[in-house]
C-alpha cells in the first residue's frame, strides 16, 4: 500500500514535471515574489501579499535552491513535500492508532490527492500543502506529550507542539483555531492540578507564540511591522474575508462543492454515524462527565478535524486546497472508524488481501489522473496561450529586462525567465477586487489599499519594466486600462505590440512615437483555459477611439507591421504540439481594421 500511494502521487506529479509546467498560478506568484525578496524587498513592503510571512520566506529558500523561474526545480520538489506529507501521515497513524490504522489512512489520503481532489489543488505547492507536515507532527507531539505522566518530558512536548504549529501559524493565518485540541485536553485532564496545569498551557501558549512573536520582532527592526499587520491581519479580516457576505455564507460553498462534488458527504456521513453511536454509548454509560473524563486521542483527533475545517471554511469562498490539512486528519478519523467497526480478528484476516486491492485501485487512479494531465499537455489550469505570450517576451526582452503584468497572471514571469516591476503580483490590493466577486464592482472603490495605486505607479517609474501585460481580461476582468493612473502610463510610455487570445502586449516606447498609435478595444474577458467567462468588467477610459482587433485567438493579432521582436520569437514560439499545426508568429491573424 505504502508503494502504491507513493506511485499514485508520482502519477499525477510527473507530467507537470515533464512539461515543466506550475499547477496554478498561486505557485507563480509565490515564486515570482521569492525573486524580488532574493533582489533585496522587503516583505509587505516592496514584495506584498497577505498570507503569513513563512510561506514567502519557504518559496524564498527554495527559489535560492533551485532557481526562482525553474518550473521542474519547483515541481520535483513539490512532489517530495506530498511524499513527505504522506510519510508524516504514517508516522502520526502509527504513533497514535492501532495497528493497521497506517494503511487505511494513507490510502484514503493518496486517494484524495491523486484523484479525489481536483488536479490543481492536490499537486500545486500550496501554504496549506506547506502545513500538512506541520500540522501531522503537532497532533503527534501534543499527542505524546499526554501520553507521558512526567511534567519536564510533557513540557518538552507540549512546547514542540506548540513551536510547530506556530510555524503552521506563520504560514496561514487561519490555522490558529488549531491550537484548541491540546488546550482542550491539558484543561480536561489537569483539572485536579489546576497549578501544574496552568503552568504546562502557559508553556504551550508561549511555545505558539515563539515564531509568530519572532516575524514581528523582524519586522519590526527592518521597518515593515505597520505594513506586516496591515497585510496579515487588517486586509484579510476586513476586504478578503469582510465585504458584503452573510456570516453563513462558508456552509453553501461547503455544502455544495467539498462535500457533493468530491465525495466528502459519504466519508462524514460515515464518520458521523460511527462517532454518534460511541458518544452515545458513552452517555449512556456513565453521563457527559464520563466523556470528559475518557477525552483522549480520538476526541483529540475528532477536535482536529472539526476545526481544520473550520478554518479551511474560514475565508467564506471555496477553494479545495484549503482542505488540504483537513483532509489529513480525515483520513486519520477514517482509520479510527475501521477500527472500530472490523474486529481486530478480521482485522488481521483482511489486512493483506485488502491492502493488495487497494494498491492495484490507486497505481490506477494515479496512472488515469497523469494520463489525463498528459493529453492536455501536462496543463492543469492554463490554456497553451500562456507560454505563447512568454515566448514573445523573451524575445523581446533580455534577462536582465524587467515586465510588468497586470491582472492574475503572474506565470508570465516564470515562464518567460523576467523578473517582476512593481510590488505587487496581483492587483486586488489596487482596485479593490476580491477573488471571485465580479459582481461586487460598484463597491470595489472601498476596498483599494489606501495608497496602493500610488506605490505601484511609484515602482513602475523605478524599475521601467521593457514589457507590460495586460492580462486583466483573463479571469480577473479588470483591465489596466479601466483605471486612470494605470492607463494613462500606459499611454504615455507604451507601443501596444500584439494580442494573443486576451493578452495584450505592450512594448517601452522607443524614440518617443509608437510605429501604430492604436490601442485596441478591450477583448471579451476570458477564463485560463481561453474560453468566455461571464463576468461583470468595467469598460476601458479610452474606449472610444479604440477599434476592434479580432480574429483566430490561437494567432498573434496585431496593427499594421509585424512588431520587431517577431523574428527572434519564430524560434521560441509556443511549443509544438503534435499534428496540431503551428501559425507563423509574424503573421497577424486578423487584417488592419
Amino acid at each position: 500500500m505504502y508503494v502504491a500511494s507513493a506511485l499514485a502521487i508520482i502519477g499525477q506529479h510527473a507530467p507537470l514535471i515533464g512539461y515543466k509546467t506550475y499547477a496554478n498560478v498561486d505557485e507563480a506568484y509565490a515564486m515570482a515574489l521569492a525573486s524580488r525578496l532574493m533582489d533585496g524587498q522587503v516583505l509587505y513592503v516592496g514584495a506584498v501579499s497577505q498570507r503569513g510571512p513563512l510561506m514567502y520566506y519557504s518559496y524564498q529558500a527554495l527559489a535560492s535552491l533551485v532557481g526562482w523561474d525553474n518550473v521542474i526545480g519547483l515541481r520535483v520538489v513539490a512532489l517530495l513535500w506530498v511524499l513527505l506529507s504522506l510519510a508524516a501521515l504514517v508516522w502520526a497513524a502509527r504513533a497514535t492508532l492501532k495497528r493497521g490504522s497506517a494503511l487505511v489512512a494513507i490510502g484514503l489520503s493518496a486517494y484524495a490527492l491523486s484523484w479525489g481532489i481536483p488536479p490543481l489543488d492536490g499537486i500545486a505547492l500550496h501554504g496549506e500543502t506547506l502545513q500538512v507536515p506541520l500540522m501531522l507532527a503537532a497532533y503527534v507531539l501534543g499527542a505524546r506529550a499526554m501520553s507521558t505522566p512526567v511534567l519536564r518530558t510533557r513540557l518538552m512536548l507540549v512546547c514542540a507542539s506548540g513551536v510547530t504549529v506556530g510555524a503552521a501559524i506563520c504560514i496561514k493565518q487561519t490555522v490558529l483555531v488549531n491550537i484548541a485540541p491540546l488546550l482542550v485536553w491539558l484543561l480536561v485532564r489537569g483539572r485536579k492540578d489546576l497549578r501544574r496545569t496552568f503552568k504546562v498551557v502557559l508553556a504551550y501558549l508561549g511555545s505558539v507564540l515563539l515564531l509568530p512573536v519572532l516575524f514581528l520582532l523582524h519586522a519590526w527592526q527592518n521597518g515593515s511591522l505597520q505594513s506586516f499587520v496591515y497585510y496579515t491581519w487588517t486586509y484579510n479580516t476586513r476586504v478578503h474575508v469582510g465585504g458584503e457576505r452573510t456570516s453563513n455564507a462558508w456552509l453553501s460553498p461547503l455544502m455544495r462543492e467539498a462535500i457533493f462534488d468530491r465525495g466528502f458527504l459519504l466519508a462524514l456521513m460515515f464518520i458521523g454515524v460511527v462517532s454518534g453511536i460511541w458518544i452515545t454509548r458513552r452517555v449512556r454509560a456513565g453521563g457527559v462527565r464520563a466523556l470528559l473524563r475518557g477525552f483522549g486521542v480520538r476526541q483529540y483527533l475528532a477536535l482536529h478535524l472539526a476545526l481544520a475545517v473550520l478554518s479551511a471554511s474560514a475565508l467564506q469562498r471555496f477553494f479545495p486546497h484549503y482542505f488540504l490539512p483537513a483532509t489529513a486528519f480525515l483520513s486519520l478519523m477514517v482509520a479510527v472508524c475501521v477500527a472500530e467497526i472490523v474486529p481486530p480478528s478480521l482485522s488481521v484476516t483482511l489486512r493483506t488481501p485488502m491492502a493488495l486491492v487497494g494498491g492495484i485501485f490507486l497505481v490506477y487512479c494515479g496512472a488515469v489522473a497523469g494520463y489525463g494531465n498528459e493529453k492536455i499537455d501536462g496543463r492543469v489550469e492554463e490554456a497553451r496561450t500562456v507560454k505563447q505570450v512568454a515566448g514573445y517576451v523573451r524575445a523581446a526582452t533580455t534577462p536582465q529586462d524587467r515586465i510588468f503584468v497586470w491582472g492574475f497572471s503572474p506565470w508570465l514571469y516564470g515562464y518567460s525567465g523576467r523578473k517582476p516591476a512593481g510590488r505587487f503580483l496581483f492587483e486586488t490590493y489596487v482596485t479593490g477586487f476580491v477573488p471571485w466577486t465580479w459582481g461586487d464592482l460598484p463597491i470595489e472603490p472601498t476596498r483599494v489599499v489606501p495608497g496602493s495605486m500610488e506605490q505601484l505607479m511609484g515602482d513602475l517609474e523605478r524599475e521601467d519594466p521593457k514589457i507590460v501585460v495586460d492580462a486583466g481580461q483573463v479571469m480577473f476582468a479588470r483591465s489596466m486600462r479601466a483605471y486612470e493612473a494605470p492607463a494613462r502610463f500606459l499611454h504615455e510610455r507604451y507601443c501596444f505590440a500584439l494580442r494573443i487570445s486576451a493578452y495584450d502586449v505592450y512594448l517601452r516606447k522607443e524614440g518617443g512615437a509608437c510605429p501604430s498609435p492604436e490601442f485596441p478595444a478591450l477583448h471579451r474577458t476570458f477564463d485560463y483555459n481561453d474560453q468566455d467567462l461571464d463576468a461583470e468588467s468595467p469598460a476601458a477610459l479610452d474606449a472610444a477611439g479604440a477599434p476592434p482587433l479580432e480574429g483566430d485567438r490561437h494567432k498573434p493579432l496585431f496593427f499594421g507591421a509585424p512588431p520587431p521582436f517577431c523574428e527572434a520569437a519564430r524560434d521560441m514560439w509556443f511549443e509544438k504540439k503534435r499534428s496540431v499545426p503551428e501559425p507563423d508568429p509574424c503573421v497577424s491573424g486578423s487584417p488592419r481594421p
